[in-house]
């Protein structure tokens, strides 16, 4: 996100862009170092159908469902792909924004936030992320547990069947039961806000949302729970959408 202080009248002129060696490059919307900040990439091929998550026999009905989900966006060939680390947020202009420490863009329409997005970084073709992108992602989240030592079959419940452990909620004997927190908490591998807010994904003209958020229980709607999006012109109180881009820049004609 870009700050608006004394140093924006400087990167405005050209030729002054990476000469201030008192900005934080990481900080100015657009440069690599912002990019790979705010947008980590997500290594799909990284998670073979042979890696150890897959060895586990699905114990519940909703882990049956994330299995064969998973199982078939990864055949669908979906390439890398660069994913919001943290919920976005929205600053004094409207726009979308990212940073650590903000509120998160809810009560927005879906429609509002796949135009927004498309509108964000357009030469990074960003785009509301697609529901098979966001299955992988929770895939390569199951992973990560796997490699935090924790067993496979208790990975595959908090992503699947019982989530608080991996984001806020309104679990009974949660602080922050029925809060909305901030940008940028409860870090799972490289990404931010898992649950906190549902996210809203869009695939050949159907919008879906993942449940999970602050204000309501994990074993309701953990992780990997979705719904279709019937009315998605109105605005979700609870629900942010989930920005993805393209790994480089589109080539210049």
């Amino acid at each position: 996100m870009m700050q608006t202080t004394k140093n924006q009248k400087v990167l405005e002129q050209p030729g002054n862009f990476y000469n201030q060696s008192n900005v934080d490059s990481s900080e100015v919307m657009g440069t690599t170092e912002w990019i790979n900040k705010y947008f980590p990439v997500v290594a799909v091929n990284k998670l073979p159908l042979n890696s150890k998550i897959f060895r586990h026999t699905p114990a519940t009905k909703r882990q049956q469902i994330f299995s064969l989900g998973l199982r078939k966006a990864l055949k669908s060939g979906i390439p890398d792909f660069r994913a919001q680390v943290m919920d976005p947020s929205i600053d004094e202009n409207g726009n979308i924004c990212y940073g650590a420490g903000l509120r998160p863009a809810v009560n927005q329409s879906p429609i509002w936030f796949k135009e927004a997005f498309e509108h964000f970084m357009p030469n990074m073709n960003s785009r509301m992320g697609n529901y098979a992108q966001r299955l992988i992602l929770m895939g390569l989240t199951l992973q990560h547990l796997c490699k935090q030592n924790i067993p496979v079959h208790v990975a595959w419940t908090f992503v699947c069947d019982k989530s608080n452990y991996l984001g806020h909620y309104w679990d009974p004997n949660e602080s922050t039961q029925g809060i909305l927190g901030k940008t940028g908490e409860c870090k799972v591998g490289k990404f931010y806000d898992l649950a906190n807010t549902s996210k809203i994904t869009f695939n050949e003209g159907t919008y879906t949302v993942f449940k999970g958020n602050a204000f309501l229980q994990s074993e309701i709607c953990p992780l990997s729970y979705f719904e279709k999006v019937h009315k998605p012109e109105e605005k979700m109180e609870k629900a942010t959408g989930w920005c993805v881009m393209d790994i480089f820049p589109a080539a210049k004609k």
